[in-house]
């Protein structure tokens, strides 16, 4: 009976593990991209 407590959290975390993703991709890109730029 509790779906509608249930469901934010679930999006919370999602939303949380997306955007820790992202910065984590962003960052191997600019990384990647710099080591590229200098050779």
């Amino acid at each position: 009976m509790n779906e509608q407590g249930l469901v934010p959290k679930i999006g919370d975390s999602l939303d949380a593990s997306v955007a820790s993703l992202c910065v984590a991709v962003a960052g191997f890109f600019q990384l990647a991209r710099s080591r590229f730029m200098r050779a």
